[in-house]
């Protein structure tokens, strides 16, 4: 049972709502399930399925997981957010902590309550906020852009990366070092901190999580295909090259203000 205080915590309340929401229409054995939501003595509960076998975390604390666990695991989740795309619903804080662990290994996904319903018109979040962990948060996130599926397929991404090496691609001390390993570091190479990962897995990996969008993969069923097969069918997607646009007749020069900086919205 999860509960919240409604006299103090109306933002609380309305992730609450939210996770109710979106869990009542997710129906899936890789997510928890929702039992109830209600009000009880001015407070707003919702009853979830009790998962007793800790998260994936714990599971990663121990050190790297082993191929086959780490694909099972990772074709679950993707199986669990292909039916919540279909629904329009994007988790967006998809981490370790929240992959909890049922006693016979089955991996759920849980808190849903900063997934987004695409059709809703209202947000949670203020515009420019950025919602997620930092060090699973898309490039587009950390730009403060409208996220979509894609910003699943990277987060998921990096767990894959972790459960496989032990650690995330990009760390960092601050937001501000996580951010700028996220929008300019290179990939570290998988094979390097991993030498027994197939080649097709890591490369799998590596389409997840590139950061532009139009060549990262489009859909979760797409990664969940791949990692059936064990490697990916198609070869990776082009960047697209803009077309050049002619200058203007006769030739101009703009001028344009100092770029000023931006703030954080946390």
């Amino acid at each position: 049972v999860i509960a919240s205080d409604l006299a103090f915590d109306e933002e609380m309340i309305e992730r609450f709502r939210r996770e109710g929401e979106a869990l009542r229409q997710l129906r899936h054995p890789n997510i928890v399930e929702f039992i109830d939501a209600f009000q009880h003595d001015e407070q707003s509960m919702i009853v979830m399925e009790y998962v007793s076998g800790g998260s994936l975390h714990d599971l990663i604390e121990r050190g790297p997981l082993s191929i086959e666990r780490t694909r099972q695991i990772a074709l679950e989740l993707c199986d669990a957010l292909t039916r919540a795309h279909h629904l329009n619903a994007i988790h967006r804080d998809i981490k370790p902590e929240n992959v909890l662990i049922a006693e016979d290994g089955t991996p759920k996904l849980t808190d849903f309550g900063m997934a987004r319903l695409v059709r809703e018109s209202r947000q949670l979040t203020g515009s420019g906020a950025r919602i997620g962990t930092p060090y699973y948060m898309s490039p587009e996130a950390w730009e403060g852009k409208p996220l979509d599926a894609q910003a699943d397929i990277w987060s998921l991404g990096v767990v894959l990366f972790e459960m496989l090496s032990g650690q995330v691609p990009f760390g960092g001390d601050t937001l501000v070092a996580v951010m700028n390993k996220v929008l300019t570091a290179p990939l570290p190479e998988l094979k390097e901190l991993r030498p027994d990962a197939p080649p097709g897995l890591a490369e799998i990996t590596q389409r997840m999580l590139v950061r532009d969008k139009a060549a990262r993969y489009q859909t979760m069923r797409e990664v969940g295909l791949d990692l059936e097969r064990g490697e990916p069918m198609m070869p990776m997607r082009a960047t697209p090259t803009p077309t050049p646009v002619p200058p203007a007749a006769p030739p101009i020069t703009v001028i344009r203000p100092a770029r000023s900086g931006w703030q954080w919205s946390v």
